[in-house]
């Protein structure tokens, strides 16, 4: 009897339970069950209208939640919670908001390229501020928008020497940009605004040679209180009688460039060429227009020449133009590797072989031979107590990168046959750097990235190696 009245006091608190659990389940209407011709997403952009759901970066966008029928009508006893979403090749949540108190619209401003899913859901307010997204959905709508920039550029052509033509333009024109004008910034401290239509080509006359930077400002608005929606710059060079050719690239010390000296109308008188190239070298040439200079130190410079008429004392100054130019560090370290004749290896990894046994392995010698350099290829060889290493490698170009090199460590075991043992590394495309102390290149890498630049082969196996976070290589070349 007394189990019995154990069984029935159990039956009832399980069905206490469920009860409480009942109470508490929320129906949710999931938004594939919901009639989704009640609410509708539209959108107002900030520059233009009827775009087909295309919006510029930067731009603000104001979504509103409209109710189509009276079935929902969006009052304060509603709450909208809208969710955007980023869809790439897997949809990526960007953040939620919600409106409420009969508000039914919502400003965005997307700053990254792409497309984006937006969606409102419709709740009842008193049940959305207790159960939150749980609470029954009303009703639900979501649309898709695309965020593209505006492709603008400008294009120039040299009328002559100091008349340059602009032609701006639009290689986008499908995205339905609408624009009430275009601002021109020409570098002179001169700006010019064209309203309503950008004109195919705009001309400018400049009053001095030199180079200028020039911006093309795309406008939305009135010309007074105008906003930029995209903007394209370029420079260009305005030539007097006679201008400077540099070389084509960056300029970098350590490099032998040529300049010339271009007349754009011929001075038949030209005798001579004076040049200066702001770091105290000054050198004339007679007849010839060229000249070569190698900038030992980085920085800022000034490039001038004058042109003359004698070669003598004396002489009269027919023309003159000057240019600035920037010269950076080289970073081809060649010459200064061929000084390296000293190369150390500290390699450590421990392996677990494919059959599961593990093991550590240290290589770590100094070197007792020394670096042989020929163009961007070095070797060296050594032999000593019953090991020898051999290695054979190659540089870049520049010298900042270790292309391929081959280590083979040879060495006689303790054992009665005195079996030759050997191992090997493998390195390719391993960057390397001038190192902080002086006179010195070094090379470090840890861990499972060694698996991109090593290959690492020994006596009994060749393969099948899963290296660990201790492998660690440094490689050091030194002059001593």
């Amino acid at each position: 009897m007394k189990t019995n009245k154990v069984v029935y006091l159990t039956i009832f608190l399980v069905l206490v339970m469920l009860l409480v659990s009942c109470q508490n389940e929320v129906n949710v209407i999931w938004p594939e069950e919901l009639d989704k011709n009640n609410v509708s997403i539209s959108l107002t952009t900030e520059y233009a209208h009827n775009r087909d759901g295309i919006i510029f970066p930067g731009e603000k966008v104001t979504f509103d939640s409209r109710s189509d029928t009276r079935k929902h009508i969006i009052d304060d006893t509603k709450t909208i919670v809208w969710t955007f979403t980023q869809v790439s090749d897997r949809e990526r949540f960007m953040d939620s908001e919600y409106t409420d108190g009969g508000v039914t619209t919502i400003e965005k401003i997307f700053k990254i390229e792409g497309t984006y899913k937006i969606r409102a859901d419709l709740y009842e307010s008193e049940k959305f501020k207790s159960l939150g997204v749980g609470a029954p959905l009303l009703d639900t709508d979501e649309r898709e928008i695309s965020v593209k920039a505006i492709d603008f550029k400008i294009e120039t052509e040299v009328i002559d020497e100091r008349v340059i033509q602009f032609k701006p333009k639009i290689l986008n024109p499908e995205i339905g940009l609408v624009y009430t004008g275009l601002r021109m910034h020409f570098g002179d401290n001169t700006v010019e605004i064209f309203e309503e239509n950008v004109p195919e080509s705009i001309t400018h006359s400049y009053e001095t040679e030199g180079i200028y930077n020039v911006t093309a400002e795309l406008l939305h608005g009135g010309i007074d209180n105008s906003s930029v929606i995209s903007i394209a710059d370029t420079s260009v060079r305005v030539k007097g009688a006679l201008y400077i050719v540099t070389p084509s690239g960056p300029l970098k010390t350590d490099t032998v460039y040529t300049f010339q000296a271009h007349q754009v109308k011929i001075l038949p008188s030209a005798s001579a060429y004076e040049w200066d190239f702001g770091d105290g070298t000054v050198v004339k040439i007679p007849y010839t227009n060229e000249v070569s200079h190698l900038f030992i130190k980085p920085g800022s410079y000034v490039v001038s020449v004058d042109v003359l008429d004698s070669e003598i004392m004396g002489e009269n100054i027919l023309a003159s133009t000057y240019l600035p130019v920037e010269v950076m560090e080289s970073a081809n370290f060649l010459n200064e590797l061929h000084q390296m004749k000293k190369f150390d290896l500290y390699f450590t990894l421990q392996h677990d072989y494919t059959d599961l046994t593990t093991g550590i392995f240290l290589w770590d010698w100094d070197s007792y031979g020394e670096l042989i350099w020929d163009g961007t290829h070095f070797s060296m060889e050594w032999s000593k107590d019953r090991h020898s290493e051999h290695m054979i490698g190659k540089v870049s170009e520049d010298g900042t990168t270790i292309e391929h090199l081959i280590i083979r460590h040879e060495y006689q075991d303790n054992d009665r046959a005195q079996t030759t043992q050997w191992y090997e590394l493998l390195i390719h495309d391993l960057p390397f750097f001038l190192d902080g102390a002086p006179d010195r290149f070094t090379a470090n890498k840890r861990g499972e990235e060694l698996n991109e630049f090593v290959i690492y082969f020994n006596t009994y196996r060749t393969e099948g190696y899963h290296w660990t976070k201790a492998a660690e290589l440094n490689i050091l070349f030194a002059k001593e």
